[in-house]
């Protein structure tokens, strides 16, 4: 994992060992970012729609970088 500061490489310690930022809460904050998005799915392959979006809003409110791999094909 790479400090989200300075772009440290980390590895397993709670704290940046260069810029002394707090990889541990980070961590964290990914971590609650990946259980909403992968909540979002597994609503939205029971086709749960208003339930997916709320999760993934929430997921995109803990971490706004997070990548959505949904893809939808383009209509002809």
């Amino acid at each position: 994992m790479e400090c989200y500061r300075c772009g440290t490489v980390v590895d397993g310690e709670d704290f940046c060992p260069n810029c002394g930022a707090n990889i541990g809460l980070y961590r964290r904050i990914l971590a609650a970012a990946d259980a909403c998005y992968n909540d979002g799915l597994e609503k939205a392959q029971v086709r749960d729609l208003s339930g997916a979006v709320e999760s993934l809003n929430r997921c995109l409110s803990y971490y706004k970088y997070h990548t959505c791999l949904l893809y939808t094909s383009p209509s002809p």
